[in-house]
């Protein structure tokens, strides 16, 4: 016995709207709070166009590519314009207030390190170096563990094809 199916029509559906993502002062600072709680490790990129490595929250093994206006991050991909690692590139370039005194330490919003000026052969050079704070355990610790994470974030950005 064959099975015969009838012809259905199918109707398609449309896949509802979301609004985007506002960008809004309140965004900005919760993004950078998730920044600073999660400790993200980061490091400026040597191409000169403004762009850092940043962090994944959730996997220490991944980076993303953050500028202050775009993200390679899924919420970055996806339009959001407030993600973590956006704000925390934003907050250290000076364009974000740092989160609220008390909460974290006032020299390196507790990400446990703080960028220091220094002069090589005549060039100047900055250097990201441990705060001193409690926070600088965890971030040494981090960063040891993001190294290879930021080299494959820099290598995406400046080699893709």
């Amino acid at each position: 016995m064959v099975a015969t199916m009838e012809p259905r029509t199918v109707q398609a559906q449309s896949a509802p709207r979301r609004r985007p993502a506002a960008d809004t002062p309140a965004r900005w600072v919760a993004a950078l709070e998730r920044a600073v709680a999660a400790n993200l490790a980061y490091m400026q990129l040597a191409g000169g166009d403004g762009a850092w490595a940043v962090a994944s929250t959730r996997d220490p093994e991944t980076g993303y590519v953050a500028t202050t206006d775009t993200c390679t991050c899924p919420a970055g991909r996806a339009g959001d314009p407030c993600c973590c690692h956006r704000a925390l590139v934003r907050a250290l370039l000076g364009l974000l207030p740092p989160p609220a005194a008390g909460a974290v330490c006032a020299t390196c919003l507790g990400t446990g390190h703080v960028e220091e000026q220094r002069e090589e052969g005549g060039v100047p050079v900055a250097w990201v170096v441990p705060c001193g704070c409690p926070a600088a355990d965890a971030w040494v610790d981090a960063m040891l563990g993001a190294e290879d994470a930021a080299e494959t974030a820099y290598a995406a950005h400046y080699h893709a094809a």
